[in-house]
């Protein structure tokens, strides 16, 4: 498929996470299903990443003509054994999601991302690596950068 405007954007995914994005200009874009070494299309593999991905959705913007190709990342260890973190969708704001994810994954070694509703009054419901569950005492460190991006976000924040 041709594309003359050149208003195009790759997106790195992981999951439902957005992991990185940026301008790039091409005249053809790729297919659904197409594996795309990253750093031909003028992106760097993030640490914990394969080199290639999966194109796994094309979207365009019909008011703006933008066109986003978005990449499914392959995390380097298997799927089994990768942190996945429970994060309260009561507790974090939604436009605080990204941020919250990028500090975690700053802490973490290629998290995986759950977003639940949960009454628990904390940000982090709970972290999974495999079948086993972290410490307390590991979940109370990073709970507490978490809270801070809420506090951050807001002065009435409660937390």
């Amino acid at each position: 498929m041709n594309n003359t405007d050149n208003n195009i954007h790759i997106q790195l995914n992981d999951g439902k996470a957005v992991i990185d994005r940026w301008s790039h200009a091409s005249g053809q874009l790729p297919t659904i299903g197409d594996s795309i070494v990253i750093s031909s299309v003028g992106g760097r593999t993030p640490e914990g990443y394969r080199e290639s991905a999966k194109v796994f959705r094309i979207d365009r913007d019909l008011n703006s003509g933008e066109v986003t190709v978005i990449l499914d990342l392959e995390p380097v260890s298997a799927k089994g054994s990768r942190l996945v973190v429970f994060l309260n969708t009561e507790y974090v704001a939604e436009n605080l999601r990204r941020e919250v994810e990028e500090h975690l994954r700053g802490k973490l070694d290629v998290p995986a991302f759950e977003w639940i509703h949960s009454t628990d009054p904390a940000p982090i419901v709970r972290i999974h690596q495999g079948l086993s569950e972290i410490p307390h005492a590991e979940v109370a460190k990073l709970q507490k950068g978490v809270r801070s991006i809420v506090e951050a976000s807001s002065p009435l924040a409660t937390v």
